[in-house]
């Protein structure tokens, strides 16, 4: 029965009710598929930082066995960690600084 009304629910409102579960069912499988997206890129990136800190040993390693960056870089290898980024910030900051300083000549 209908709280509201005290009859029986009628054959409409059972049709609505059903095609508003559909579409509620739609809404949540789009919402599993975010969630099944988040955690492949949540193992992702912990399999990322684990290959990032193994990197950095075997580094650390190569330069203790006596190889020095140069030399790996001549081998193709790069750096580990931030010392790329910190030359790309330093590009970008120069690139930022430049601007600032035109403007101030043309005044």
């Amino acid at each position: 029965m209908d709280e509201h009304t005290g009859r029986g629910v009628s054959a409409t409102a059972e049709s609505i009710e059903k095609k508003a579960r559909g579409l509620l069912e739609s809404r949540i499988t789009s919402v599993r598929q975010v969630v099944i997206a988040q955690e492949q890129i949540d193992r992702a990136e912990a399999a990322l930082a684990e290959a990032r800190t193994g990197y950095k040993r075997a580094w650390v390693g190569a330069t203790g066995a006596g190889w020095n960056e140069a030399e790996l870089k001549k081998l193709g290898l790069k750096a580990p960690g931030g010392v790329q980024r910190r030359a790309r910030m330093s590009k970008s900051s120069n690139a930022q600084a430049e601007p600032a300083t035109e403007q101030q000549e043309g005044q």
